[in-house]
């Protein structure tokens, strides 16, 4: 199932959200404020992010619209106006959903925005788990679905990378490289490449 991080101040509804979640099978972190939101968001990989249109007065698509973009994300707000969903759409948020909302909501919304389209962040963890289990070929197979998929995203260099640093350091080096040109924040690529050295 997907990993979801869930960001809002009111502790009620990040853990509501999350037992509906993870009462599906879904992995869930949460965040409650918007230092430990915006550090996880940058640091870790996610399928998903619910998250409350402003948390402690920071207004999250505004203010961290690179990293909520590179995520799909779906923002819960008490604000339930047509404007703001509006504006939450504009900046890069693929849906809303208002306070107070019913667990089959909430499932309604997640599984839509999972079923959109494999993430490349899901498809990484599918390379490593491949990797992982000595399935080269096949991990080849969906690094290269990212590469196509997400031609300007650093995950597909980065599963490249991995796939290749025992048998070609250099290589791996040069996708390693191109992930850090799309992403200069993209820690996995930045780590392994410390490791080459």
């Amino acid at each position: 199932m997907a990993r979801i991080l869930i960001a809002d101040d009111e502790r009620n509804v990040r853990m509501n959200l999350k037992r509906i979640l993870e009462e599906e099978g879904h992995e869930c972190v949460t965040a409650a404020d918007f230092e430990e939101f915006s550090r996880l968001l940058k640091n870790e990989r996610f399928d998903l992010v619910l998250a409350d249109l402003e948390i402690q007065g920071h207004k999250i698509l505004e203010e961290l619209n690179e990293e909520v973009t590179r995520v799909p994300t779906i923002i819960v707000t008490a604000q339930n106006v047509p404007e703001v969903a509006v504006q939450a759409l504009k900046s890069g948020a693929v849906d809303y959903v208002s306070k107070p909302f019913t667990p089959d909501e909430i499932l309604e919304k997640v599984s839509e925005t999972l079923s959109l389209k494999e993430s490349p962040q899901k498809l990484t963890r599918k390379v490593e788990q491949l990797l992982k289990d000595g399935k080269k070929e096949q991990a080849e197979k969906v690094a290269r679905k990212i590469l196509e998929s997400f031609p300007s995203r650093p995950e597909g260099h980065y599963c490249m990378g991995m796939i290749l640093e025992s048998v070609n350091k250099e290589l791996a080096r040069r996708h390693y490289t191109a992930s850090l040109v799309m992403d200069p924040d993209f820690r996995p690529a930045e780590e392994r490449l410390k490791r080459l050295e």
